[in-house]
């Protein structure tokens, strides 16, 4: 009998935790809403290489699968081989880039624009993410999956490198009670709060203000 409960309590846990042995991969996916025209006048964004500041994971790697002793057990990370960072850079660009305006890929400590340069240039993008990952809590009704993002977003004078808008943003995501713990829930969690990160930034960015300088000569 009691060996019929050990088994009985090991199926309960698989079940409930999936394979915690190995690595799960996840799909981070945005498409932007509806583009605008090209815009006209000073119509190009600088994008500096978003900057990876989180202290738990780099690269690609956004969680750890743990048992009930909170031992490590697998790693979840994003597929395709592409950093958090590096993603969310190309979203970015893809969401500029839907508002009409021109992008140009620049590293840090990049040349001075020649005069030519100059007169097409808007703004600078600076991004720093201090924060993207999934988190599995225990609790008494089953476990709770989430997942936290945390953002810096600088526009700057792309020629004096003067500041200016800046705004922290967040995005979460959280699922109470799971049942079963696998590939396809990590999935959802990560893709939807990558999309409502997109979103918050898409809203967050202050597009009037730059339609306002872009017709500044």
């Amino acid at each position: 009998m009691r060996k019929c409960l050990y088994i009985l309590s090991a199926l309960i846990v698989f079940v409930t935790l999936g394979c915690a042995m190995g690595t799960d991969y996840v799909r981070l996916t945005y498409l932007p809403g509806s583009s605008y025209e090209e815009a006209t006048g000073r119509n190009v964004v600088l994008l500096l290489p978003p900057l990876d500041k989180r202290s738990d994971f780099q690269g690609d790697q956004i969680g750890a699968k743990k048992d009930h002793h909170g031992i490590k057990m697998g790693e979840i990370r994003v597929e395709g081989g592409k950093g958090v960072a590096d993603l969310t850079g190309d979203a970015i660009n893809n969401l500029v880039q839907s508002k009409g305006y021109k992008t140009r890929a620049v590293e840090f400590g990049y040349p001075p624009p020649d005069k030519k340069t100059k007169r097409e240039l808007l703004a600078l993008l600076k991004v720093s993410i201090n924060k993207f990952d999934l988190n599995l809590e225990r609790g008494l009704l089953g476990p709770t999956m989430s997942a936290e993002s945390n953002v810096d977003l600088v526009l700057m004078d792309p020629i004096t490198e003067k500041i200016i808008w800046e705004d922290n943003v967040r995005a979460t995501y959280k699922r109470e009670h799971v049942q079963v713990i696998n590939a396809r829930l990590y999935n959802e969690a990560a893709d939807g709060m990558f999309k409502k990160l997109m979103y918050e930034i898409d809203n967050s960015i202050p597009w009037s203000k730059l339609y306002e300088l872009s017709r500044k000569k």
